[in-house]
Order: structure tokens, then sequence, then C-alpha cells
């Protein structure tokens, strides 16, 4: 009925996030071919039978229009590697839908925005976030969005799909960054304690004794539990939910915030602002205080986030101070 083939590299990325970017962009390439300007393509579904784990370097996909009607254009997606092995075949719905402006790029919704980059994989490579880049900036769009859902509905009842329509773009786009359902909620612990620890350093820039420091750290750390109140809720209540490896990076991550505070307050120490104290106990009392905002909102909120913050800022120097 029809048919369109294209080549591409299969090096980079998640091996999903490869195969799924190719066939959704064969599969609206060739709808797109076959519309009237005034039209508008939206990939809708996409369903993915994998049968070789390590392609040999080109691929090469066919898609072939299986039906089309005025409202949809169904296509199954074969994908080879240079050798010739069958690596995938994939099943693609695109919605097609009336439209004043161009269609837009491939893999993407129309307010989407540009698309660059794949997934770069679960582990510690998918967490060496680079906030200037357009990849980086979709993987934030995905955490922001997966702690909104997760917050409301838990880890186990949300659904990539719901996340992709919250964070406004698809399922098979969202692979590109996101290996799977796991690492998914690895990014969202990655990409608050990384913000976090930005913002603190960021904090102290301008401050020159410890003690200023620590009240800026304060304010920085209340400051963003309230902003990302969703993502604070889903890190203290889904730490279960995390493979036993995950465990361990997002703890490394969690202990770097706190080796800054700790820093702060042997600084403090050495100076003769405070008192004596062990640095990581002090740490791990002050980063717990602040984030009594966001997790007891029921309980403190009542109070004003400026009170809140300048009440645990006076009674952490009371109990550091040397004299």
């Amino acid at each position: 009925m029809g048919l369109f083939t294209a080549t591409m590299s299969g090096s980079g990325g998640s091996l999903l996030g490869i195969l799924t970017g190719f066939a959704v962009q064969l599969a609206r390439t060739g709808t797109m071919l076959a519309l009237a300007s005034s039209q508008a393509v939206e990939e809708t579904d996409c369903h993915a039978r994998i049968f070789v784990r390590e392609p040999v370097g080109t691929l090469q996909g066919e898609a072939v229009l299986l039906h089309a009607t005025e409202t949809t254009a169904n296509w199954r997606v074969t994908i080879q590697d240079e050798g010739g092995k069958r690596v995938s075949e994939i099943s693609v719905s695109c919605g097609i839908a009336a439209s004043e402006s161009p269609a837009a790029d491939p893999g993407e919704r129309p307010n989407g925005g540009e698309e660059t980059g794949h997934s770069r994989g679960s582990g510690a490579e998918a967490r060496e976030i680079e906030p200037a880049t357009t990849a980086d900036k979709r993987r934030e769009q995905i955490a922001a969005a997966a702690s909104e859902v997760i917050a409301r509905k838990g880890f186990g009842k949300a659904t990539m799909r719901e996340i992709a329509d919250t964070a406004g773009m698809h399922v098979p786009t969202m692979y590109q960054y996101v290996a799977s359902k796991d690492e998914m909620l690895e990014l969202v612990y990655y990409w608050t304690m990384a913000r976090v620890r930005t913002d603190v350093a960021e904090a102290t820039v301008d401050c020159h004794t410890a003690t200023e420091k620590l009240r800026a750290t304060i304010a920085s750390l209340i400051d963003k539990g309230d902003r990302f109140r969703h993502s604070v809720g889903v890190l203290n209540r889904e730490f279960k939910s995390l493979s036993r490896e995950a465990r361990a990076r997002v703890l490394e991550d969690y202990r770097k915030l706190l080796f800054q505070i700790a820093e702060l307050v042997s600084e403090g120490t050495e100076a003769g602002e405070f008192r004596p104290v062990e640095p990581e106990i002090a740490a791990n009392f002050i980063e717990a205080a602040c984030d009594m905002w966001s997790l007891r909102q029921f309980a403190v909120g009542k109070f004003g986030q400026q009170m809140f913050r300048d009440e645990i800022f006076e009674l952490v120097i009371r109990s550091l101070r040397s004299s």
C-alpha cells in the first residue's frame, strides 16, 4: 500500500530509544508525504518487538503502510542491521489532524520544541546531566512530570504514557531520554539533588563568613523544597522503589549535599564562629530541619516560609555558636 525506507547509525543511546525514535521518524515522514499541506501528523501509539539486543553498524528501516483513513495511518516498521539480520518490528499509529501550521518534527509534539539526542542509557551514564543542552532540558521536563504524576498516584500506579502526556511529549520520544520506568525514577532523584546542590553553591558565592553561608544555605534549601515539593515528596516516599544499585547511586548524590553543608560547619569551627561539633551530624540535622517545610506543611505551613526560615536559622546558629 505504501513503502518508505531510510538508514541511520545504530550507535549511541538506549536501544529502545534508538529503534522507536527511528520507527516513528519513518512512519511520520511517510505519512507527511501523503498529506495535504493543511494537515499535521501526531504520533499516537507505538509497540515494539526487539529480536537483536546488539545490532551491528548502520540500521536500515522499511516502513509499510498497512491501513489509512482520514484520521489515522498505521505502519509496520521493520529494522535490520547492516548484516541483514532483523533487529526489530515496530507498529506505529499516526494521528492526522487539520492544522494551518507546518507539521511538527518527527517524534515531538507540535509545541514541544526542538528535538536532539538520544538517551544516555542506564546507571551512572544516564545521570550525567549538563543543564545547557536541549537533551537535558527534555530530561528535566520528564523528571518534573514524573514527580507530579508519582506524587499524585504513587510509583506503582504511574504509567509512562501519563508521564509523557504531562511532560508534553510522546512515549517513544520519552524513551529516547530514559530507557525504563526505573531509570526515570532515578532521574527524578538525580535531577532534584543536582539542582539543590547547584543552588546551595550559588547562594553562598557572595557570602564572607561561615554564618552568612549557612544562612544562605538554609534559605536555599527551604526555597528549593518549596518550589519542588512534589519531587521532595517522591524522594522521601519512593526510595524503596529503586533498585539496589540505583539506591547506592542516589545515596551517593545525597551525601554530596551533606558534604557541602558539613564543609560550611567545619569552616565555621576553624574560624571560631562555631563550637567544635561533628560536621556530618550537624549537616544531617540542618538538612532534615529544612526538609520539614516541604514534608510537614500541614503543621508548619501556617507560619509562612519567611518565619519558618528565620526560626530554623536561629535554632541552628544558637546550637552551633562558640560562646
